[in-house]
């Protein structure tokens, strides 16, 4: 009788501990992912109704889609050199976020910029700027994107350095095979500013630390001064997605209508399992550990690409670095006072200027009207910051963009 009411009461206690703490994070879970249910589904709703017809439209008109080096890298097990770009001087479609299907001609080097900003670069003042998909552009037009803001207000030719999916790894390479050989040979003011995203915080990647050994220069100059790629890089980069992806007309259109079809959810990713398994408390205690067990910077491939960064630009080159917070974690400490305090170390140490973008991530106005990247007015508040640190540096507050034109 004993034993069954000792039972009894720890089986009470347990089951009440037990639902006093699981019902709470049950609830917290709930409300994460049935919002992410909710994204998601204006974002599958827009990829129907929009993405795929623009898409097709696109495609008979003779577009391409861009290849990234991200996926690039993950489809091809032997490399001979690192892709930095898609294929060059096509017409090509990237994204759409609410302002339309983004189309525009890749240039020389397959990123994206008008072919004439490669004219002269080794005799003027440039500006480059390096990143992932915020530098590219997603998903604005062409008088949206970061780059060409900066120009317009500067009035100094800036370059477009960015591809969606990219990496810290990918600005090493950029880094090396275009950027260095270009101050080797410019004497001339020069500003290099590294973009970093959140999702930048990676770890050591062995196949990538490979192929960052096969990175050579990759520019030369043609007999009118317009830099261009080698023949053996766009050779390479051209045989590269030609033999590897679908070039037919009606084949990448029945890869797209194929890939929607194929969109099935695995039993992991489907909602109420992520919630009964309380999945955004386990992913954050994941994140706890990951960034807080001591992790080696000087390991980090953010690291290398700051110091390589800090390497190549001297002299008549200014480096610096800009962070962006993912905008969902705009309100974590935990976010906040890890990568982005520890790029902030690390370029300190390396002597580089840091700067974060905690204004901008703040407002719901500065994001895209139907995804996640900036709106045309976000990248118009993220050009404002580069635009006013180098008139800061070279004490004119004149060129500053006015956010209402």
């Amino acid at each position: 009788m004993n034993f069954n009411l000792q039972f009894k009461d720890i089986f009470c206690k347990s089951f009440l501990f037990f639902t006093s703490t699981y019902i709470p994070l049950l609830i917290y879970s709930s409300v994460i992912i049935l919002f992410s249910v909710k994204t998601n589904s204006v974002t599958q709703l827009r990829i129907k109704q929009e993405d795929i017809p623009q898409k097709i439209s696109a495609i008979r008109s003779g577009y391409i889609p861009v290849f990234n080096p991200k996926n690039l890298i993950k489809d091809n097990e032997k490399l001979e050199l690192y892709p930095i770009g898609s294929i060059p001087l096509k017409k090509s479609y990237y994204c759409n976020e609410g302002y339309g299907l983004i189309k525009y001609k890749t240039d020389q080097f397959g990123l994206r910029n008008s072919s004439d900003k490669w004219q002269k670069v080794l005799n003027q003042k440039n500006i480059f700027i390096i990143g992932d998909s915020f530098v590219h552009g997603a998903c604005v037009p062409k008088n949206g994107t970061l780059s060409n803001l900066v120009q317009k207000s500067l009035k100094i030719n800036t370059l477009n350095l960015g591809t969606g999916g990219n990496d810290p790894y990918e600005y090493i390479a950029i880094l090396e095979s275009i950027i260095k050989p270009i101050m080797k040979k410019n004497n001339k003011d020069q500003k290099v500013f590294l973009v970093l995203f959140s999702n930048d915080n990676i770890t050591f990647n062995p196949r990538k630390e490979i192929l960052l050994n096969k990175v050579q220069p990759i520019i030369k100059q043609s007999l009118d001064n317009l830099l261009v790629p080698t023949f053996k890089y766009k050779s390479f980069i051209t045989k590269l997605v030609e033999n590897n992806y679908p070039t037919d007309k009606n084949l990448i259109i029945n890869r797209i209508k194929n890939k929607k079809k194929e969109d099935h959810r695995l039993i992991k990713d489907h909602p109420v399992y992520q919630i009964i398994t309380i999945v955004p408390i386990r992913t954050k205690i994941k994140y706890f550990f990951k960034n807080f067990k001591g992790k080696d910077l000087n390991n980090s491939p953010s690291q290398k690409a700051i110091e390589s960064l800090s390497k190549i630009c001297i002299n008549n080159c200014q480096p610096s670095v800009i962070y962006i917070r993912n905008r969902y974690q705009k309100n974590s400490n935990l976010i906040k006072n890890n990568y982005e305090e520890e790029l902030k170390q690390i370029s300190k140490k390396f002597k580089v200027k840091f700067y974060n973008t905690e204004k901008i991530v703040t407002e719901n106005a500065n994001y895209a009207p139907k995804g996640e990247h900036f709106s045309i007015k976000g990248y118009k508040n993220l050009a404002n910051l580069i635009i006013g640190q180098i008139n800061k540096n070279n004490n004119n507050e004149d060129a500053i963009l006015k956010l209402n034109r």
